[in-house]
C-alpha cells in the first residue's frame, strides 16, 4: 500500500545511487583525460598551469634547474598531492564530505596517472599548437571532473571554503588573483614568452571547462499540469533538492484548473527533472528557458 509519491521516491533514491556511481566514473575518466593532456602537450612544451598546480610546476623546475636534482618522473603531480593534503583537511571541516571524498579520489587518480604516463613531446616544436591542443584536452578533462561532482583540488577547494563566508567573492575571481601571482613568477623566473604561452593555455583550458561544465549554466523550467502537483513538488524538493514555486491558474480555452510549477536548476539536472515530470504526468506542458541569470539565494552545485 505505497502511494505513488512514495513509490517514485524509492525508485529515485535507488536510481540516485547508480547515478552517483556514474558521476564518480565520469570524474575518473575526466581525470585521466586531464593527465594525458598535461603529459603529452603541456609539460613537454614547458607550459605552466594556474593555481596550485602552477606553483608545483615552478617548484619542480627550480629543483631541477637550480639545484641540479634529477627525477625519473615529473614530480609536479606529487608536489601537487602534498599541497592538497592540508587543503583537503580544511575542506573536510567546511564543505560537503561526499564532495571532498570524490575530490580526494580525483586528486589521487590524477597523481598516479601523471606519474605513470610518460612525458612525451607530441608537438615538441610547435608551442602555440601545444597551447591549443593541451588546453582543449585538459579543459575537457577538468570539465568532466566537475560534471562528476568533484574537483581536482587545489585552490578551487580553498575558494569554495572562502566564499561560504564571503558571498561577494567568486571562485573565478579568487583564481584570477592566484594566477596573476603564478604567471608573474613565470615571467620573473622563466621568461616572458613562457608566461605568455602559459596564459594562452590557461585561457583555452578555462574556456573549454566552461563549455563542458553544465552545472554552471542555469535554466528556468515552468511545468503546467492538470494533475495534483503536491506529489511532484515534494519529489523535486526531496530528489533534486531544488526549490519550487507553485501557482494555480485557469486554462483560457478549456476553463480548467491548471497547476503551474516553476523551478530553477542547472542544465545538468534537466534530464532528471524531465524523468521526474514524466513519471507523475506524461502529458504535462513544460517550458525551458536556458541560460538564465540567477541572483540571490540560489544554490550553485558542482
Amino acid at each position: 500500500g505505497y502511494s505513488k509519491e512514495a513509490f517514485f521516491m524509492a525508485q529515485l533514491l535507488s536510481g540516485g545511487r547508480g547515478f552517483e556511481l556514474k558521476r564518480i566514473g565520469l570524474a575518473i575518466v575526466g581525470t585521466l583525460i586531464y593527465a594525458v593532456g598535461m603529459n603529452l602537450f603541456v609539460v613537454p612544451a614547458a607550459l605552466y598551469s594556474g593555481g596550485v598546480m602552477g606553483f608545483s610546476q615552478i617548484i619542480r623546475t627550480l629543483l631541477t634547474r637550480e639545484l641540479g636534482l634529477s627525477f625519473r618522473v615529473d614530480i609536479a603531480a606529487t608536489l601537487y598531492y602534498i599541497f592538497n593534503v592540508p587543503i583537503l583537511i580544511l575542506a573536510w571541516r567546511k564543505l560537503d564530505r561526499s564532495f571532498v571524498l570524490k575530490t580526494l579520489l580525483a586528486v589521487s587518480v590524477m597523481t598516479v596517472a601523471m606519474t605513470l604516463i610518460p612525458v612525451t613531446p607530441v608537438l615538441s616544436s610547435d608551442t602555440i599548437t601545444s597551447c591549443l591542443v593541451g588546453g582543449v584536452i585538459a579543459g575537457c578533462g577538468v570539465g568532466l571532473v566537475l560534471r562528476g561532482g568533484a574537483t581536482l583540488g587545489g585552490f578551487d577547494l580553498v575558494s569554495l571554503t572562502i566564499i561560504r563566508k564571503r558571498h561577494e567573492l567568486s571562485v573565478g575571481r579568487l583564481g584570477l588573483y592566484v594566477n596573476i601571482v603564478v604567471y608573474g613568477l613565470c615571467m620573473l623566473l622563466m621568461s616572458v614568452p613562457t608566461a605568455i604561452y602559459s596564459l594562452v593555455f590557461s585561457f583555452i583550458c578555462t574556456t573549454t571547462i566552461d563549455r563542458v561544465h553544465l552545472q554552471n549554466k542555469d535554466s528556468e523550467v515552468t511545468v503546467y499540469t492538470k494533475r495534483s502537483a503536491e506529489a511532484m513538488e515534494q519529489a523535486i524538493l526531496s530528489g533534486l533538492q531544488r526549490g519550487v514555486t507553485l501557482m494555480h491558474g485557469t486554462g483560457a480555452y478549456t476553463g480548467e484548473d491548471v497547476n503551474v510549477l516553476t523551478i530553477t536548476l542547472s542544465e545538468y539536472e534537466l534530464p532528471m527533472l524531465r524523468q521526474l515530470i514524466a513519471r507523475f504526468d506524461p502529458h504535462a506542458f513544460v517550458v525551458v528557458k536556458p541560460r538564465v541569470k540567477v541572483f540571490g539565494n540560489y544554490l550553485k552545485k558542482l
